[in-house]
């Protein structure tokens, strides 16, 4: 749903924003998109194509649309009921802890994270505006988890760089 939402509500709503004289499409990623961790492995590789897919079309309706902007939202922890994702569950669910006991010790430090780091949505959907109004492509809330990407970069490109020679 993460992925396949997005894709399908671009695809429905291009030909609708293309008759229009303004528009502008903003899908909601993640930090996540970015970065890679344990634990989240489906959401992560979600969010990515969210990143991917956001960008790609950016770039690729610049021409064949310009006067449709596509942005990608990449919050942190963000002020919402995420945390408590599990109330909703059907009957019979096995809790994430339940089943996993180790679980339990990421999912406090995220619940604490949220609940002491969290952005109120209210504060970001004025960064989304201001976002479209300056034609960005990508919006990030949290800029300082910008850096946590670019060490990311940087382990990557490390070990794509050959050997030296001699060595």
């Amino acid at each position: 749903m993460n992925l396949w939402g997005v894709i399908h509500g671009c695809r429905i709503f291009q030909p609708i924003l293309a008759a229009q004289d303004e528009a502008y499409i903003v899908n909601t990623a993640s930090m996540s998109g970015f970065l890679t961790g344990g634990y989240l492995t489906p959401y992560n590789v979600s969010k990515a194509g969210v990143v991917s897919l956001s960008e790609g079309l950016a770039f690729q309706w610049a021409t064949e649309f310009p006067h449709i902007g596509v942005a990608v939202l990449c919050p942190a922890y963000t002020a919402t009921a995420i945390r408590h994702d599990e109330r909703n569950a059907p009957p019979g669910h096995i809790p994430r802890a339940e089943a996993d006991p180790s679980l339990i010790e990421h999912q406090d430090k995220v619940n604490r994270a949220i609940e002491h780091e969290g952005m109120p949505v209210s504060q970001i959907a004025e960064l989304v505006v201001q976002g479209m109004a300056e034609r960005k492509t990508h919006i990030f809330p949290h800029p300082g988890w910008l850096k946590l990407w670019a060490d990311r970069v940087q382990r990557v490109t490390a070990q794509a760089d050959p050997p030296a020679a001699g060595a």
